[in-house]
């Protein structure tokens, strides 16, 4: 798949180290996600996990479960990957 340059892209892809297709693809399987089923999270926090190679201790894991369902997301992806590092 052939997309334009972008400083915003490239700027993302630098900080996450992760292709910006693989970004959008994720994003786009977001859409319909239903994200107040524990078992839907518990797979997304898995593919963020190996996508920015992250691991995530089972407590994290509950802690970033408890966080999605109660609305209490980051709504930056700084935010998000704070979330993961922990």
């Amino acid at each position: 798949m052939q997309r334009r340059k972008n400083p915003l892209f490239d700027q993302l892809e630098q900080k996450t180290n992760v292709n910006m297709n693989e970004i959008l693809r994720l994003a786009n399987s977001l859409q319909s996600a239903n994200l107040k089923d524990e078992r839907t999270i518990r797979k997304l926090i898995k593919t963020i996990s190996q996508m920015v190679n992250i691991p995530v201790s089972k407590e994290k894991e509950e802690f970033i479960i408890k966080a999605i369902k109660n609305d209490k997301v980051p709504n930056s992806l700084q935010g998000l990957m704070k979330l993961f590092k922990g």
